[in-house]
């Protein structure tokens, strides 16, 4: 029974001593390495270096003259790294390392930047400040207008947008306001060398509608954007004119050069949307002007007590009862499918007195959850004389105002060809369609949700109730609302006096280089940016400032050309200086059209057509033409790619 015990203790002293001999052998093998970390170029020791062996995963750091000491065994590899140098990878042999040295980087200041009328540029050499946010950065938590993606981006800029939400505009200002018409505060934009139009064109000035349609610049799709770069102050943009007095932001489109032979892109994104604060309304109070008295509605024109006021400071909430305008009605003792006010009511019909109680959630309960949907596609190609890309992008969004929608579909396409050596073409063309069945008011008035429910709705009035729109029997002539002296049903404005938009738009450049030399290039470019846009406003039956209806239909055209021509010159005079001059000229030719026609009261409720007016039309129109031809140039020397000295010179002659 013994000699199991006697082989057991015989193992455990063999695996013992296995244990001490490899533990003898690898401590024999360990050994301490020292070595010193100096510049490549300066010879001077370099501080805060990292030395980590790759085996192990160990890390230690060198002193402040570079120096380490590292325990590691023999034939281990070992990293040597330093912010601002190139690594270096060494095989441990113990002992002395010597001195290791690291040859510095400096990919920031060698770093080429696209600068004014697309000429590429150093960065160190520019003698203002330029900053850019990369393509990806605009298409993650994206933006129906993309310039909002500067917000918080972009140093000294200042981006403001619309509280329209679906589509809205954008206004950015760029190092503070220079005058007190806030319109004249807007940036230059650029794409691809070409200035495009940011244009907001507004009503006619007839009545309050005011609608925010977006800008310009809005309309740009964010998938087909490689780079978008602010140039800041009157040096970086005074190629460009008078018209980049507040700045430039120019933007870069894609290509395929980035790609390896043909392949295809996909991109898809979904937000939502939801108010983050809403207003704290007071819940103590309910409709009435303060004078202590009962409330009962009769027809919400004055004829019951205060029941045409449109004022929040009327009996408190103690569980009353008092006839509201949501009451049901009784003819005789039964219930009759009638609620309002007295138009058209059966005769002896009254109405039956409900709890008075505040509607605690209505404005949240009036927002639905935003939905934007985008999705991109993208085939692209590249070989050694030439690359293309064809970009397709739809974008679906449905605003938190119940009945606000934006539907955007843009098809690009960009492609480049290499001739020979010297001769060289790119061309870029990009349409856009954007339809909107309604776009949300957002001027001071009856036109405007928000300033319902911020100014003039009671606590009293429950909201959700007004879904009906029409009252019964009076179907898209009297609308169902809780008061008819001020206001209209928020539900009849979201849903009936819409305003709409259809647009389409194409932006288009090419251009073909010629390289004389190395050093002497040729550019001539042409672009054009046209664009026709639709507006239907349509206003109902009984709306407070249209009694018999209204429809208003404009159509805007507007169109810039531009053609260029530029000749570059870059050459090295020797190893101390250098040269760099540029000469062009531009051609800028705009047109727009805006033709507004308005019946202003409808023959028919519910039909919206110039043809259903019961009065003369009204017409407004208006034609604008502008051109302007320049010339420009710049010129730099610097001295050991270190002194840089720039000049630069326009002249417009404008009509």
């Amino acid at each position: 029974m013994k000699q199991p015990t006697v082989r057991w203790q015989q193992a455990w002293l063999l695996l013992i001593c296995s244990l001490l001999a490899g533990l003898q052998s690898a401590w024999a093998q360990s050994a301490a390495s020292r070595g010193t970390v100096i510049d490549a170029q300066t010879k001077k020791p370099i501080a805060a270096v990292t030395i980590k062996v790759l085996a192990s995963g160990k890390t230690i750091a060198a002193d402040a003259q570079g120096v380490f000491v590292i325990e590691a065994q023999k034939g281990d590899r070992v990293e040597v790294s330093a912010v601002g140098y190139k690594s270096e990878l060494l095989t441990l042999s113990g002992g002395e390392l010597g001195e290791i040295e690291l040859a510095p980087v400096s990919n920031q200041l060698g770093e080429v930047v696209v600068t004014a009328l697309g000429i590429k540029r150093e960065r160190k050499k520019l003698g203002y400040a330029l900053q850019d946010v990369k393509g990806e950065d605009l298409t993650v938590a994206r933006e129906t207008n993309v310039v909002n993606q500067l917000a918080g981006k972009v140093a000294g800029v200042t981006v403001v947008g619309s509280p329209s939400g679906v589509g809205g505009s954008s206004r950015v200002t760029i190092r503070g306001e220079r005058s007190v018409d806030l319109n004249k505060n807007q940036p230059l934009y650029v794409i691809d060398g070409v200035p495009v139009s940011n244009a907001i064109t507004g009503a006619s000035g007839r009545g309050n509608l005011e609608v925010d349609f977006g800008n310009g610049a809005g309309f740009i799709n964010p998938d087909d954007i490689e780079s978008l770069s602010v140039l800041k102050g009157p040096a970086a943009s005074a190629l460009y004119g008078s018209r980049a007095a507040n700045g430039v932001i120019l933007i870069k489109t894609k290509s395929g050069k980035k790609s390896r032979g043909v392949g295809l892109e996909i991109n898809s994104n979904v937000t939502f949307e939801t108010p983050l604060k809403l207003p704290d309304y007071q819940k103590v109070y309910g409709q009435g002007n303060g004078n202590g008295g009962p409330f009962a509605f009769v027809n919400g024109a004055g004829a019951g007590l205060t029941d045409g006021t449109d004022e929040g400071w009327g009996p408190a909430f103690r569980g009353q009862l008092f006839p509201q305008y949501n009451s049901p009605r009784t003819l005789n003792g039964v219930a009759i499918p009638f609620t309002g006010g007295d138009l058209n009511a059966p005769l002896g019909s009254v109405i039956t007195p409900t709890l008075w109680e505040p509607d605690i959630d209505n404005l949240k309960n009036f927002l639905e959850t935003g939905k934007t949907f985008t999705n991109n596609v993208a085939f692209v190609g590249v070989n050694k004389n030439g690359d293309f890309r064809l970009s397709y992008t739809n974008l679906n969004q449905k605003g938190m105002v119940p009945n606000t929608d934006l539907d955007r579909n843009t098809i690009s396409l960009s492609g480049g060809y290499n001739f020979n050596d010297k001769l060289s073409a790119r061309a870029f063309v990009s349409y856009i369609k954007s339809e909107s069945d309604n776009r949300p008011s957002i001027s001071y008035g009856t036109e405007s949700i928000m300033y319902l429910f911020n100014c003039w709705l009671p606590a009293s009035v429950r909201v959700r109730d007004m879904k009906r729109l029409w009252m019964p029997g009076a179907e898209n002539v009297r609308q169902y609302s809780w008061n008819y002296n001020y206001h209209d049903n928020p539900y009849l404005t979201v849903f009936e006096n819409t305003n709409g938009q259809y647009y389409d738009r194409i932006i288009g450049n090419v251009q073909l280089s010629y390289e004389f030399t190395d050093w002497l290039k040729l550019q001539l470019r042409a672009a054009t940016d046209w664009s026709s846009e639709r507006r239907e406003y349509c206003r109902a039956f009984s709306t407070q400032r249209f009694p018999f209806g209204q429809y208003r239909e404009v159509g805007i055209i507007n169109e810039e050309r531009n053609s260029d021509f530029l000749l570059l010159f870059n050459k090295e005079l020797n190893k101390d200086f250098a040269v760099t001059a540029n000469f062009g000229g531009n051609q800028m030719r705009q047109t727009s059209r805006f033709n507004e026609q308005v019946a202003g009261q409808l023959n028919i409720p519910g039909i919206y057509n110039l043809t259903n007016s019961r009065i003369p039309l009204e017409v407004a129109q208006r034609n604008l033409a502008k051109r302007i031809n320049s010339l420009y140039g710049s010129a730099g020397i610097s001295w050991r790619n270190k002194v840089f000295l720039d000049l630069t010179g326009r002249n417009d002659w404008s009509s």
